[in-house]
């Protein structure tokens, strides 16, 4: 019920997406303190009881009076927050119960880019991590500990590409004139989905180390006579290398037909960060070589700037970052030309049938 009257200023044609709230862990981190109060409290009462201390059990029963209501209080205040995904816009209600509410919203075309970051393997492993949008016209916004917060960032962006495929105002009009409300374009020059990782060389420079502690090792084995130092050694080396390996598998950026996709991921998901963004939201994608030795082995920083002044996508040390920007560029200039080839079509279309109504 809260929720329709917080809803309750959609439009006509507005549909509600998605509904996403607060994690569970953080209704658990936030539980805490009235939990321990009330476990200190049923302690302290069994041992004055047991001292037959009994004339204090009033002040322990009303100080555990005092302590359900704050429980049940925290867990209004973590069930009365929400995002709402519509059509058209994103809406956060956050409220305090019988304190103060908060809605902030933000249309559609007003969010340049999305992120989801969990903070660490708990976080990860439950699936809970913070929202943070990129607006035109509130810069970043954060939202702490939302459930599903991937999901959210890619339902977002998905949002986006249908609104904007037509206005609405175009859509009213064929729908008086007797065409269909919904144009659908021809889909775009397809284009396979293509994943760039960092260049070999920084791995072999990550992974370096661990091999020289296993040289080293060896070399003192052999001199000392000792297998355990090898042993231990080698068990090291090898951990070191598995996770260096696994840390620059898990960098990597994703281009598809519609959007860029960038992910950074701690091995045993100690951290992960995950940014994308639609191809009709980038406004520049540029690359730079920054050394000799780059220009030797062509590796270099890949940027791509949306209208937002927030997060943007860079990630240095890609192979060949010139073919990476052309690519990205390529996909730029075919989304931008199948969007204006699919709104001519349809402006064509909507004023031959508007001639044809007048009799001309």
């Amino acid at each position: 019920m809260r929720r329709k009257r917080a809803l309750r200023d959609l439009e006509p044609e507005e549909r509600v997406l998605l509904v996403a709230r607060r994690h569970p862990l953080s209704l658990l981190r936030t539980l805490l303190p009235p939990l321990l109060l009330l476990v200190v409290l049923a302690l302290v009462a069994a041992i004055l009881r047991t001292l037959g201390l009994s004339a204090l059990g009033p002040v322990i029963g009303g100080l555990f009076a005092l302590g359900l209501p704050w429980l049940v209080w925290t867990w209004a205040d973590w069930r009365a927050d929400f995002l709402a995904l519509t059509t058209r816009r994103v809406l956060w209600v956050q409220r305090t119960p019988f304190l103060r509410e908060h809605r902030w919203e933000a249309p559609l075309s007003s969010i340049q880019n999305v992120a989801a970051i969990s903070g660490g393997p708990v976080e990860h492993l439950l699936r809970c991590a913070d929202l943070v949008l990129d607006t035109t016209s509130r810069g970043v916004v954060r939202l702490h500990s939302l459930r599903r917060a991937a999901v959210v960032a890619g339902a977002i962006v998905d949002a986006q590409g249908y609104a904007e495929r037509s206005t609405t105002r175009l859509r009213r009009l064929r729908t008086e004139l007797g065409l269909s409300p919904e144009h659908m374009a021809t889909p775009p020059e397809r284009l396979g989905v293509r994943v760039w990782r960092r260049h070999l060389w920084l791995l072999a420079k990550s992974i370096l180390p661990p091999i020289m502690v296993l040289t080293v090792a060896g070399l003192l084995a052999a001199l000392l006579d000792l297998r355990i130092i090898m042993l231990v050694a080698g068990t090291v080396a090898l951990l070191w290398g598995i996770w260096v390996v696994d840390d620059w598998r898990n960098d990597e950026i994703v281009a598809t037909a519609d959007r860029i996709l960038q992910t950074s991921r701690r091995p045993l998901t100690l951290h992960e960060e995950t940014w994308q963004a639609q191809l009709d939201k980038v406004q520049d994608i540029s690359y730079a070589i920054p050394n000799p030795l780059a220009h030797l082995l062509d590796y270099g920083t890949v940027t791509v700037k949306t209208a937002g002044d927030g997060v943007d996508f860079e990630m240095d040390g890609l192979p060949n970052p010139r073919a990476i920007s052309a690519e990205l560029n390529h996909r730029l200039q075919i989304r931008r030309g199948h969007r204006e080839r699919a709104l001519l079509r349809e402006v064509e279309e909507t004023v031959h049938a508007v001639l044809q109504a007048r009799g001309l």
